[in-house]
């Protein structure tokens, strides 16, 4: 090998030291939440194609290629891993209640109204959840979306999330555990292909031995639905 292609070879391992360094640097100023601890990520792609990659992403792995370095691997497509089980997540900011591959209700849901995962605390987790075709949920989350601003609502399989919501979670299974999760913002892109893509990444927390039994009640009033978010086009709904 030349001393040239030697010294570009040092190079690129370098910049590609630096960046995973400052990758790693980020995530752990990011990885605990004050009360409960750790902060998990979580992330999906949505795809009909084989390139999921974005054009930073497709730059970064040509230096991999180059430097003969292992490719990342690309994220999951069928939904989010929330803990043990996958939540589903569609371009249009859907949540979906049901499991991608049954009809059979998997998750229940119920709505935050603080800004920050790291503001949440257990008082928070007292409240209210919902789950598949729950009339009551339009109470909370507002009725169906039908408007050009995105902002929570309830959709009988699936709640309408903003980017940056916080939300909670748990699985119809096991509702003692409950996991908090805050919506990143999505990337809509177009691949070297031309097929559309989305993308989505959270952040949760599992917080453990909740009480089982906390739901709405078939007489509670309605309350306010909270707040819009920014605008964001459609996608792929249920």
């Amino acid at each position: 090998m030349s001393l040239r292609a030697t010294i570009r070879k040092w190079v690129g391992l370098a910049l590609l030291a630096l960046a995973l360094v400052g990758v790693v640097w980020t995530a752990s100023r990011r990885s605990v939440q004050p009360e409960f601890g750790r902060i998990y990520a979580a992330e999906m792609v949505e795809t009909h194609t084989l390139n999921w990659q974005t054009r930073w992403e497709r730059g970064e792995a040509a230096l991999r290629r180059w430097l003969h370095v292992s490719q990342r691997q690309a994220p999951p497509q069928e939904g989010l891993q929330i803990g043990p089980a996958l939540l589903g997540w569609s371009l249009g900011g859907h949540i979906y209640m049901s499991n991608p591959n049954s009809n059979d209700p998997l998750w229940e849901f119920a709505l935050s109204s603080r800004k920050r995962l790291r503001d949440v605390t257990r008082e928070d987790l007292r409240c209210e959840f919902y789950g598949m075709n729950d009339p009551r949920g339009t109470n909370v989350f507002g009725p169906r979306y039908t408007g050009p601003n995105t902002r929570t609502a309830w959709e009988e399989h699936a709640i309408r999330v903003p980017d940056g919501q916080v939300f909670l979670a748990r699985l119809v299974t096991n509702r003692s555990t409950v996991y908090v999760i805050q919506l990143g913002r999505w990337q809509y892109f177009t691949d070297a292909a031309g097929g559309h893509n989305g993308r989505i990444r959270v952040e949760y927390v599992a917080v453990e031995n909740q009480s089982p039994n906390k739901g709405a009640a078939p007489n509670d009033g309605p309350a306010a639905p909270l707040g819009n978010s920014r605008a964001t086009g459609g996608g792929r709904h249920r």
